[in-house]
């Protein structure tokens, strides 16, 4: 529950399949239907990723505009969330935030200046920063 269910599918590679090929799956699990769209990841390769929200056997069949990525089936058992896993951030009690299992989500971030100006070695400097710190949250100042 929660975590990420992701199909790997073979296709083509001709034309521009960023915008020509469209692909989906179709997951059910017997009480809900969820269409996720995919897409093209490069070298042939198209993605779909699903994070179910209930426990379960969920079914899986895949559409698309290409015959080679149409109609493949599956099926996987979503058990409970891992450890820490308290799925999606949603509204709650209209002005605040939480997880999907109630767990208060408290928003805690840091606005990031100028990053496309910003020299690599400092970027990364940045990001081994960021992840040391409390913040879940960024947000970014992009200046011409």
């Amino acid at each position: 529950q929660w975590g990420l269910y992701e199909i790997q599918l073979k296709g083509p590679t001709n034309g521009n399949p960023f915008v020509d090929v469209q692909v989906s799956a179709v997951f059910e699990n017997g009480k809900q239907r969820v269409e996720v769209p995919g897409f093209y990841d490069g070298d042939g390769n198209y993605l779909v990723r699903f994070s179910p929200d209930t426990q379960g056997k969920w079914h899986y069949q895949t559409k698309a505009n290409k015959s080679e990525l149409t109609r493949k089936t599956g099926e996987f058992t979503a058990t409970p969330p891992s450890q820490g896993n308290h799925g999606p951030v949603r509204v709650a009690n209209t002005y605040h935030f939480a997880y999907a299992d109630g767990t208060p989500y408290k928003q805690i971030g840091t606005t990031i200046y100028n990053w496309m100006d910003t020299p690599v070695a400092v970027q990364e400097e940045t990001l081994k920063t960021l992840a040391a710190s409390p913040f879940n949250k960024a947000r970014m100042l992009i200046t011409q």
